[in-house]
């Protein structure tokens, strides 16, 4: 089975319920990913949500949290996934394992490391997080300066603080290294280390400009995804679908979820007879050709009910597809400008949110 890229997701959830089509009974298909965002479309009450990742351990993943959701209380969950500190996260998955998928149980069997460590820390992104932490982190901000960072305080005083750092040139200088075409090759960040072969931008610059506008437009106090990569946990900052309050309606919903392991076009011709609300394609369109990009897009519209939404995000790659299918696709674009003032994933470089028609 394939390696874990991504032990959390890191889109934004809070958006995606918000951008996702206001309709309870809904069909939606879901990236996977590490199955956050997919579990949280389950407090939208669905219908279905069709859950795929060409990558099985990403499905495990997926599964390995529907079932401790089945299964364990809430506090004994942020336990067992790593969020609070644990000593029988082994014996809780023995608990569990019977329900998951025979591929995925032979994954975790043979990874109970994987399992001791906490789940939400084993995937190469958050490795790479943690080199990060380790490394490159103690050379721009103190200790007692993260701390502050991560304490609530007013937009002025953060964007005043952060200014004053990020501007040193010890950041700049850091981040034209790290994120050099050699370094970035290496490290691959969650994608193939040809996929920055042929980019026509500078992926440092680019970095750089994310991480300042995540620290001084946005509140760092309250985001799980700036609060995990400076202190290597969410703490209390919960993504949405840890959060107490959306417990009990994920649990009662988790049967609406049917998985599938392929590429997104193998699934939707598999279940050519759904007719989706909503999709959550989180930046899949980044590794795609532009053919490919086409290709896909054609069939997500082919597969989708009419005013079904299309939300995905861009970081280093453009994709638009209201661009290439103008009669077939609209630009939400008031709906865009109204959520993003509240994404707190700030890595990503703009929220697409396209309506059929």
């Amino acid at each position: 089975m394939s390696a874990m890229v991504y032990a959390n997701c890191w889109e934004d959830a809070d958006v995606l319920l918000k951008a996702a089509v206001p309709a309870k009974n809904g069909v939606y298909l879901s990236i996977v990913s590490a199955g956050d965002n997919t579990l949280s479309l389950l407090a939208k009450s669905p219908s279905l949500v069709l859950a795929v990742d060409k990558n099985p351990a990403q499905l495990a993943s997926l599964e390995l949290r529907s079932a401790a959701f089945r299964c364990l209380p809430y506090d004994e969950i942020l336990r067992f996934l790593g969020i609070k500190p644990a000593s029988s996260r082994v014996k809780d998955y023995m608990k569990i394992r019977r329900l998951l998928s025979d591929r995925s149980r032979r994954f975790w069997d043979e990874h109970l490391h994987f399992i001791q460590q906490g789940v939400i820390h084993i995937g190469r992104t958050e490795q790479n997080f943690r080199l990060f932490r380790k490394y490159i982190l103690p050379l721009l901000l103190k200790k007692d300066e993260c701390v502050y960072l991560l304490k609530e305080k007013s937009m002025a005083r953060q964007r005043e603080f952060c200014i004053r750092k990020i501007r040193r040139w010890q950041w700049r200088s850091t981040f034209k290294i790290l994120f050099s075409n050699v370094c970035i090759r290496f490290l691959k960040l969650g994608r193939r280390s040809d996929f920055y072969k042929n980019l026509d931008r500078d992926v440092s610059r680019y970095v750089l400009e994310r991480i300042e506008y995540g620290l001084t437009a946005i509140p760092v106090y309250n985001n799980p995804y700036l609060t995990y990569i400076f202190n290597g946990n969410f703490g209390d900052t919960l993504p949405f679908y840890l959060r107490r309050e959306n417990f009990a309606v994920i649990r009662a919903n988790l049967d609406r979820i049917r998985y599938y392991t392929g590429e997104l076009s193998d699934a939707l011709n598999t279940y050519k007879n759904f007719r989706f609300d909503t999709f959550n394609l989180s930046d899949i369109f980044e590794y795609m050709n532009g053919e490919q990009f086409k290709q896909n897009l054609k069939l997500i519209i082919s597969r989708a009910k009419e005013k079904g939404r299309l939300i995905y995000w861009n970081t280093l790659v453009k994709r638009i597809g209201s661009e290439i299918f103008r009669n077939r696709l609209k630009k939400l674009k008031k709906v865009e400008e109204s959520l993003l003032p509240a994404v707190r994933a700030f890595f990503y470089s703009s929220l697409n949110i396209e309506e059929v028609v």
